[in-house]
Order: C-alpha cells, then structure tokens, then sequence
C-alpha cells in the first residue's frame, strides 16, 4: 500500500474511535483525524466498513 494508503487507514482508524464517542458530532470527527471534506471521507469510510459513518455511529451508539 503507498504512503498515502497508510495515511489514510490511520485516519480512518482515529475517525473510528472517534465515532464511537456520542458527545462528538460526525464533522468532529472527520476534521479532528484529518480529513476536510465530509464527502471524501464519507466514501473512503464506506468503502472499508461497508457502512455510512452515520450508521457505523448509529450502530456502536445503541449496541449496548
């Protein structure tokens, strides 16, 4: 995988956490690992997790 690959799945791992804190919005979270566009990091992150960010929040939020 090149440099930015790498990059990039070390952001999406940050924006993971990240999502799974309720008191942080979606935005907080992309713009706090490193991504600037909500469109691009939103099909970057349903490329890997076959999931929205808003549903991969959804679903860790209310798992419990």
């Amino acid at each position: 995988s090149s440099p930015n690959g790498f990059i990039i799945e070390e952001r999406l791992k940050v924006a993971e956490s990240l999502l799974r804190n309720p008191r942080l919005s979606i935005k907080e979270a992309y713009l706090a690992s490193g991504f600037n566009s909500f469109s691009y990091f939103s099909r970057i992150f349903k490329k890997k997790k076959n999931v929205s960010p808003s549903e991969y929040k959804n679903q860790i939020n209310f798992s419990f």
